[in-house]
């Protein structure tokens, strides 16, 4: 694992553990769709978009 945090364009920690170290790129892969669901369900609350609708009510070009 490696963790780069920044804060307005500075890095306030960087560490790296294992086999890596900080300047290695990796992909986030799948590490986001938390991020995605929470997002989306603060949408669902505020009422802005409903959890039945068609994604293409909201992306026209998707089916």
């Amino acid at each position: 694992m490696s963790i780069v945090l920044q804060k307005k364009g500075k890095i306030i920690y960087e560490n790296a553990f294992g086999t890596l170290d900080t300047q290695q790129p990796m992909q986030v892969a799948s590490c986001s769709k938390w991020v995605s669901a929470a997002v989306i369900l603060s949408l669902v609350d505020d009422g802005l978009i409903q959890l039945d609708d068609s994604i293409g009510k909201y992306l026209p070009y998707l089916p």
